[in-house]
């Protein structure tokens, strides 16, 4: 397979790890993979960082995103990078706030607008550990998925999504909860997420927490 320039220059920047598949035809760059992760086709993902576990699907678009531990992303999820003023100024135009010249034109002589919402000062959106987005699900940046939740297909997320709750519609509103709230609390405490991958290879790790959630089953 020909390599393209980005791709040369990442290998010379980072060791690649075997665990990590590339699939054809994926534009990234300056992107952290901890191992165990999968870029489907024709993804674009930059400024990233992608958990142990944490796949995306094909056709993505995921710019200065964190998503965490074994976090599943279906095909054509898009993270919305970048928003203009509703009511702070006549016009929604970046010439008129912005001196970054979008258009090739600007009437001020600095930035009166924040056009990103980051979190950390770094990312555009959070996804945190075992969450799964469906496809063709948006993000608006400035969001952050909490842990254990599920983002249904077409959804459009405006705001931080609780965990292990189950969001959906545009635009998305929490549908339900994976479980009840005792057994989400006792989930959350127990962080199996950050265990070493070898400490999912053995059985009885995996028996006590689907016990957990044995209760809310019946």
């Amino acid at each position: 397979m020909k390599l393209s320039k980005k791709f040369i220059l990442f290998i010379k920047k980072t060791q690649l790890k075997k665990t990590i598949a590339i699939k054809r035809n994926v534009d990234f760059w300056k992107t952290i993979f901890e191992g165990y992760n999968s870029i489907g086709l024709n993804t674009s993902i930059s400024h990233s960082e992608i958990g142990i576990g944490s796949y995306c699907g094909n056709d993505c678009i995921v710019n200065r995103v964190k998503i965490q531990k074994f976090c599943s992303v279906g095909n054509n999820v898009e993270v919305i990078y970048g928003t203009h003023p509703v009511n702070a100024f006549f016009s929604t135009h970046p010439a008129f706030f912005s001196v970054k010249k979008q258009s090739g034109v600007t009437f001020v002589t600095e930035n009166l607008f924040s056009e990103n919402k980051l979190i950390q000062k770094k990312y555009s959106v959070l996804v945190e550990d075992d969450v799964w987005i469906g496809s063709h699900a948006k993000i608006l940046e400035g969001i952050k998925v909490g842990t254990g939740a599920i983002v249904a297909a077409g959804a459009l997320v405006t705001k931080d999504v609780e965990p292990y709750s189950i969001v959906g519609g545009v635009p998305a509103k929490i549908m339900g909860y994976r479980f009840d709230e005792q057994t989400i609390s006792e989930l959350l405490q127990t962080e199996w997420w950050n265990n070493d991958i070898s400490w999912f290879y053995d059985p009885k790790n995996l028996e006590h927490l689907n016990r957990i959630i044995e209760r809310y089953k019946c």
